[in-house]
């Protein structure tokens, strides 16, 4: 009875091993920056600083409430996307 719990514990730590090894695949690859990543957040900045063009324009016309809120939606999209960037190029990096 022991050899054969043996076995069965053994193919479950092999098992189990593989399964950490596949997983560990999948989390770097799903972490690892792509040029997906770099040209999707250089999209946002270019988006972002729409929003906050259209926000000064707003304001300057005197739609209060539309132009400060593009304007501070643009300021965050800019800003979440300049981290992104960093996290991508550190991470290149490494």
């Amino acid at each position: 009875m022991k050899t054969y719990n043996q076995k069965f514990v053994k193919l479950a730590e092999e098992l189990s091993a593989e399964n950490v090894k596949k997983s560990q695949k999948t989390a770097q690859a799903l972490t690892r920056p792509s040029n997906a990543t770099c040209f999707g957040s250089m999209l946002g900045l270019t988006i972002g600083a729409g929003l906050v063009c259209g926000g000064l324009v707003g304001c300057a016309i005197g739609k209060g409430v539309f132009g400060m809120s593009s304007f501070v939606v643009g300021a965050i999209t800019i800003t979440s996307n300049i981290a992104t960037l960093k996290n991508a190029r550190r991470a290149k990096e490494k």
